[in-house]
């Protein structure tokens, strides 16, 4: 949905650019195959999308409305895939299941370089009781399914395996465009507010399952795979003038929830070997920015609106969130710009098996989690340059908050008349970097506050088991680690002389700079074996964490402050390990 380049358009009431995209995929396979001698059985599902949502008003455009003037692009995907097989035979029994999700995913929400809104004075005053606001929003919602079974069993030999893939892609943006040259900016203009928001959310299932049986060899195996990339950006382009009587927003917002289970289980009159892998990596880039050269007015002057507080939910404050885990919010009046990125990631892969000589299992979990979280006014922009007519509550917040949980379990157990192995391993690693900034050359003006806030919090759970027993021998291990390297930063950008420093004032409040970290890992491990002759339980546990949290007003910054001016920086760091083993 657009309105074109150079297009003029006037409203007495509301004007709407909307795009919606809704699209829904269900795939259901399966194949069962019996043979005197041998079975076979595959079955395969896989849904891929690659969708482009877009609303716009183009370049050069006029468009004034008296009421809410909106361009939204809304997008939802929804895909399941479910996958099952079996087999059986006499002699050899093999069955494969293997389902796929693929989403490629583009929304957009824009106003293009030199585009007008709401100029015209005439038309709708920029003061005074109107009513006139816009909203430039771009919002995606994605749940994907993904579920694969394959059992197997023969008189002699049974192989049983499932695989499931989750790959997502996705690109969110709401904005004002850049102007390189500044010949050509765009400028929009709203009596209430002008509102600049991109949000995202993705949930994500993977469920796996094979398992083999045979008179001789049972093989039982699964693989769960999430592939998880997110660019979400709001942002007011370089250059670009907006200016508004109450509140300017912008706001970037990215949640995440991954849940993958993989199971593989086997057992053999001779040997039964069972394993199972779940990999999981989520990237993203979360961002809500002011760009270089922009001119912002937000003078306070109408209801205040609900903007993230710049905690987490694991921060120790007066502000308390309104439920279980929600996000804290606060109201108030003036310009906003906030990041909020949440990523909770939860794996749990088994393996099991047993055999009359030996039974081998072995599990696989990796979780990775890798993030980038900026709220920022960028280098040279003007905020609330000629500030006499602001409210007295008019305030300045810069916020960018990230939080994580990321909980993994992996366990083996085998058993074999002679010999039974059953190992584990599990990796977690988090890295993050969470960033607000007001850049050089900055000008920043508020009457009441000026809020610089960087908050990450992690949480990792790790349990991980092996254990094995055989008739002669039993090993049993198990191996975790766990990575945590963040970057929390609260800065106001240095500069190379008094000349090209930010200037930062409150008239009639604080200046606040601020980071906070919180990370806390746990780790469990366990082994152990048994064994008529000999057994073996090995368990190691491994944490590191790197991180590093700074607030700073830069070099050659001129701040000043009618309350109090206020920097800090906090950073607590928990690891927690307890490892067993014993044969």
């Amino acid at each position: 949905a657009a309105i074109g380049n150079g297009a003029t358009v006037k409203s007495q009431g509301d004007l709407a650019v909307t795009a919606d995209n809704e699209t829904v995929a269900v795939m259901v396979s399966g194949g069962i195959g019996a043979a005197k001698e041998a079975g076979v059985g595959a079955a395969i599902a896989a849904n891929v999308m690659a969708n482009k949502t877009l609303a716009s008003i183009g370049d050069d455009a006029v468009v004034d409305a008296a009421k809410q003037m909106t361009v939204a692009a809304d997008a939802d995907e929804n895909a399941v895939s479910v996958t099952v097989a079996g087999a059986g035979g006499g002699k050899v029994g093999v069955a494969g299941a293997i389902s796929m999700n693929v989403i490629l995913s583009d929304t957009e929400a824009s106003v293009g370089q030199g585009a007008k809104l709401n100029t015209d004075a005439a038309w709708a005053p920029i003061t005074g009781s109107s009513n006139q606001s816009v909203a430039i929003t771009a919002h995606d919602d994605t749940v994907v399914v993904g579920v694969g079974g394959g059992v197997a069993g023969a008189g002699k030999v049974g192989v049983g395996a499932a695989a499931d893939t989750t790959v997502l892609v996705k690109t969110v943006k709401a904005f004002i465009a850049d102007d390189a040259d500044g010949a050509n900016v765009a400028t929009v203009k709203a009596a209430k507010s002008v509102n600049v928001e991109a949000t995202s959310t993705e949930s994500i299932v993977s469920g796996t399952l094979g398992f083999g049986g045979g008179g001789t060899v049972g093989v039982g195996g699964a693989v769960g795979v999430i592939v998880d990339k997110n660019d979400v950006q709001a942002r007011i382009g370089k250059a670009a003038s907006v200016d508004s009587d109450g509140n300017v927003k912008v706001n970037a917002e990215d949640d995440i929830t991954a849940v993958l289970v993989a199971g593989g289980g086997a057992g053999g009159g001779n040997t039964g070997v069972g394993g199972s892998i779940g990999v999981a990596t989520l990237l993203g880039s979360t961002k809500a920015s002011i760009g270089d050269d922009a001119v912002v007015n937000a003078r306070g002057n109408r209801d205040a609106m609900t903007t993230f507080s710049g905690e987490t939910v694991f921060s120790d404050t007066n502000t308390k969130p309104t439920g279980f885990l929600a996000k804290k919010t606060e109201s108030a009046k003036g310009l906003a710009v906030t990041a909020y990125n949440r990523e909770n990631l939860v794996t749990t892969v088994i393996g099991g098996a047993g055999g009359g000589t030996a039974g081998v299992a072995a599990t696989v979990s990796a979780g990775v989690i890798a993030t980038t979280t900026e709220a920022s006014i960028g280098q040279g922009a003007r905020i609330n340059e000629t500030n006499t007519a602001a409210s007295a509550d008019q305030q300045v917040r810069v916020k960018a908050v990230d939080e994580t949980l990321l909980i993994d379990a992996a366990g083996a157990g085998a058993g074999g008349g002679s010999a039974g192995v059953g190992a584990a391993a599990n990796v977690g690693v988090i890295a993050k970097t969470t960033t607000a900034k007001i850049g050089k050359k900055t000008t920043v003006k508020a009457k009441k506050a000026v809020e610089l806030d960087a908050a990450s919090s992690d949480v990792s759970v790790a349990v991980t088991f092996g254990a094995a027993g055989g008739g002669s021998a039993g090993v049993g291990g198990s191996v975790a680690g766990v990575g945590v390297a963040n970057t929390t930063q609260a800065v106001i950008e240095d500069a190379t002389s008094a000349a090209d420093a930010a200037k930062v004032s409150v008239s009639g409040g604080n200046l606040e700079v601020s980071a906070n970290e919180f990370s806390s890992a746990w780790q469990a491990t366990g082994a152990g074996a048994g064994g008529g002759a000999a057994g073996v339980g090995v368990s190691l546990a491994v944490g590191v964490n790197a991180s590093t949290t700074k607030a700073k007003i830069g070099d050659y910054a001129e701040t000043n402050a009618s309350g109090t001016t206020s920097v800090h920086a906090d950073s607590v760091e928990n690891l927690n390990t307890v490892t067993v083993a014993g044969a």
